[in-house]
């Protein structure tokens, strides 16, 4: 149980010196689990087992346009902002066990229930990003996207989410 490593796969069109385009496809995938003696208590205050089970992934394509604050782009280390669009497409399916043996109103089954929720989103996204160029082509970077729902298909009002994405850039044709 726990989190799982996203895999990310970018690819990237220099424009002019300073401006860019970058184009993501990220896949993620994350278990948890949920046990508790007394996660339910009644109004006598009689506790019940509850066990959840859950499983999210999610698929993600962004579509980001990159400016490079640094006016000489043979420098070292680069600093640049990103924003952009990203579509994501995620599936949260889960099972819980609530165990009501014995207890009336409630069923007398363990109550195994099993849950589902498709998602769409739309996100608009900002953030600042680095890299450093370790040797020849490769670079190492980092990005930080910060971004805000324009649509959604959520049952609940969603909020800002975010992400850090570490990651080693190789750079084809001349500097």
């Amino acid at each position: 149980m726990g989190v799982g490593v996203p895999v990310r796969l970018t690819a990237g069109y220099q424009l002019r010196p300073r401006w860019a385009l970058q184009a993501s496809a990220t896949y993620s995938s994350y278990r948890s689990s949920y046990n508790s003696t007394s996660a339910f208590i009644d109004a006598g205050g009689t506790t019940y087992p509850f066990q959840l089970d859950g499983t999210t992934r999610a698929a993600r394509l962004a579509l980001l346009g990159r400016y490079t604050l640094s006016r000489q782009p043979t420098r070292r280390v680069q600093v640049y902002a990103l924003g952009g669009l990203t579509f994501e497409r995620g599936v949260y399916a889960n099972q819980h066990t609530l165990n009501f043996i014995g207890v009336s109103p409630f069923p007398a089954d363990p109550g195994l229930r099993r849950n589902t929720l498709y998602t769409r989103n739309l996100l608009l996204g900002v953030g600042p990003g680095v890299s450093c160029r370790l040797v020849g082509p490769l670079a190492a970077q980092l990005e930080m996207v910060l971004g805000g729902y324009l649509s959604t298909n959520l049952p609940f009002p969603p909020g800002m989410v975010g992400n850090a994405s570490p990651g080693v850039r190789y750079r084809f044709g001349g500097e």
